[in-house]
């Protein structure tokens, strides 16, 4: 043998052992195997079991059993059943026999990228494909799961876990199967708390829920995960009710900030009638059952997306149900969206196509609405710094609803409707903060009806096609009469059928720029001592009360057909072109920021203040210390960012 053979005999040897030492580091005891090999018994003397069943009931090592299941025989027609184990289910490489070494993933071998082995209930009616239960932790990975076929009324085709612990899924895929409740993946914590977690590299794709949760449901004591990168929810559908991506039901709760799967968006192409890509719905089974979505970005460059999702009736993107019971007092919970960082588009539902918050009212304990909080705000009990949560580099599109269309999916073509983007119903709460509403279309951009809170803070609002009104603040048959808010927001470039805001309760209004030459400003029809607007500048005063520190007249922006709302502050030639606006409000104490996270209340010196130095809008321009003396000939230099 040469030297050099005998050299890389002796690497693998040395790798073998390495693998191996590490397969075995954790060895329950000599009757109490950690690690099983599932493959062809009769020609593989080092597979253990010829079914995958068998390795299961096999597994009693406490602290968990890895089970590889290898290649050697096909896997279909299967119902597995795990209860109150620990157990890692692993797919092997497609060249591995039982004892190969290439099963292990550890230090020295590269992770795999795709799943490796299917396990399919192709032959076997109406089961999942695995079913979990009591204290079980779970892994699965590098595996695929199809073809399960629960029930209409059953729950969990592809994976039902009903219990206490954590399933992990991780490089795999779950594809194709079908159940009446959470198409691919059912979770219910039952005796104590459960986790889901939607690790690397995970795909939920293609399968049908006959009612709700067409790719995951998740219900009962459970919190969903899905935080890592190369992860996604694809086609999925649920065909009669809610949550066709995912559905939460309280008191579940999920914490979704994945970047997706290759720069698509991780909520994509879902269908439902209630809540395309997600729905929100509180448990109606008890009090307190609040369900609650967090969404943020763990990915600078990709904020986390709900995209493309389809609803035949409400919230293309998301949809959000409370609760009230009729029969029992003060049986009820919330359903809370909180998002930061993020971006919902393009999607499609008659109405509120990117977000609808429906409401529940009962004679015994009134009214109870969605919460939707797009301003920072978290949802949940863990805090977004401990899952990873990041924000978006500047630049990048981020806390962003544009492109997304109020249309009746059922006809061909589609047909428009005036559907709202974002529709809130009666005693629904909404703030939003530094968000963008672009490029929507439909019958109005915001719709809301008798709220409790309704807060649009530092709101870009452009590019919008409505038939009917962009703004409209309701009155509803409670009889409300709650106050919508706006501040430091700019309103412009919207093509729109009626008003740009039509109120029927009271409206604050400040510091806030409305460029609509061709959109009568307000329509107020409610007792005028709940009009206050002040600070603002438009392009006329139809329905403005009398307020000295209005001002009428259009911005000058910096490049508004490309997207840029900035107030123009240059200077050419010689001479400086302010817009109105600038600095035009009272300085606000504190230390506040505009849409871009820069300080408010900068003085541009050479520009006079009209009642103080705040800027009007979104934008609080910056002065560039070094041009104050530059004289620009030919294109206008700025002397503001």
């Amino acid at each position: 043998m040469s030297l050099v053979r005998c050299l890389r005999a002796s690497f693998l040897l040395l790798i073998c052992s390495l693998a191996f030492a590490t397969i075995n580091a954790h060895a329950c005891s000599a009757t109490a195997q950690d690690v099983l090999f599932v493959g062809n018994t009769t020609t593989d003397s080092a597979c253990n079991y010829n079914t995958i069943q068998g390795a299961i009931n096999a597994a009693t090592c406490s602290t968990g059993t890895r089970i590889y299941v290898t290649r050697e025989l096909s896997y279909t027609a299967q119902h597995l059943s795990i209860s109150n184990k620990n157990i890692t289910l692993i797919g092997s490489a497609p060249s591995a026999h039982c004892g190969g070494l290439s099963v292990v993933c550890g230090i020295l071998f590269p992770c795999p990228t795709n799943p490796f082995e299917t396990i399919s209930g192709s032959g076997h009616s109406g089961d999942s494909v695995i079913t979990i239960r009591g204290s079980s932790n779970v892994t699965l990975q590098y595996l695929t799961i199809s073809d399960g076929h629960d029930s209409d009324s059953g729950s969990g085709g592809g994976v039902d876990y009903d219990g206490t612990g954590i399933l992990t899924i991780d490089t795999s895929t779950v594809t194709g199967n079908t159940a009446g409740y959470g198409g691919g993946i059912n979770i219910k914590g039952s005796g104590g708390a459960a986790e889901l977690h939607i690790n690397h590299r995970t795909l939920i794709t293609d399968n049908i829920a006959k009612t709700s949760g067409g790719g995951i449901r998740v219900e009962g004591n459970a919190s969903l995960f899905m935080l890592a990168d190369f992860t996604w929810v694809y086609n999925n559908t649920a065909m009669g009710g809610f949550g066709g991506g995912v559905e939460i039901v309280g008191p579940a709760s999920g914490y979704i900030g994945s970047p997706g799967y290759s720069g698509i968006p991780v909520i994509y192409e879902n269908q439902a009638k209630h809540g395309g890509g997600i729905s929100v719905n509180a448990g109606n089974t008890g009090s307190l059952e609040d369900a609650t979505l967090d969404l943020f970005s763990t990915d600078p460059e990709l904020p986390v997306r709900i995209s493309n999702n389809t609803a035949t009736a409400t919230g293309g993107g998301i949809y959000v149900e409370p609760y009230v019971s009729s029969t029992i007092e003060n049986d009820m919970g919330f359903a809370s969206v909180c998002a930061s960082n993020f971006r919902i588009d393009n999607n499609l539902a008659k109405e509120g196509t990117a977000i609808y918050s429906d409401e529940e009212n009962a004679t015994l304990s009134g009214a109870r609405g969605g919460q939707v909080n797009l301003n920072g705000a978290q949802c949940g009990s863990l805090s977004r710094a401990s899952l990873g949560a990041v924000a978006c580099t500047r630049g990048i599109e981020c806390n962003v609803i544009d492109a997304n269309i109020a249309a009746d999916v059922s006809t061909i073509p589609l047909t428009s409707t005036t559907g709202a983007t974002i529709l809130m119903q009666t005693e629904s709460d909404l703030a939003t903060d530094r968000l963008v509403l672009r490029d929507n279309v439909g019958g109005y951009v915001l719709r809301v009806l008798g709220n409790r809170l309704a807060s649009i803070n530092r709101t870009l609002i452009v590019n919008n096609q409505v038939s009917q009104d962009l703004i409209w603040h309701q009155y509803d048959s409670l009889g409300l009469n709650e106050v919508m808010t706006i501040d430091n927001t700019t309103i412009a470039n919207n093509q729109i059928g009626g008003y740009v805001i039509r109120d029927q309760l009271a409206l604050n209004m400040f510091r806030t720029i409305i460029d609509q030459p061709d959109a009568d400003t307000i329509l107020f029809t409610g007792n005028t001592s709940n009009l206050n607007v002040s600070y603002v500048l438009a392009d006329d005063a139809i329905g403005f009360p009398a307020d000295v520190t209005n001002r009428i007249g259009q911005p000058n922006f910096i490049d508004a057909a490309h997207g840029d709302y900035r107030l123009r502050y240059s200077r050419q030639g010689g001479a400086v072109t302010a817009s109105l606006g600038l600095d035009f409000a009272p300085a606000i104490d504190g230390d506040d920021s505009d849409i871009r996270n820069l300080k408010y209340d900068q003085d541009l010196t050479a520009q006079p203040n009209v009642y103080g130095m705040r800027d009007l809008g979104v934008y609080e321009m910056q002065p560039y210390t070094d041009r104050i003396f530059f004289d620009g000939f030919g294109d206008a230099v700025l002397l503001a960012y």
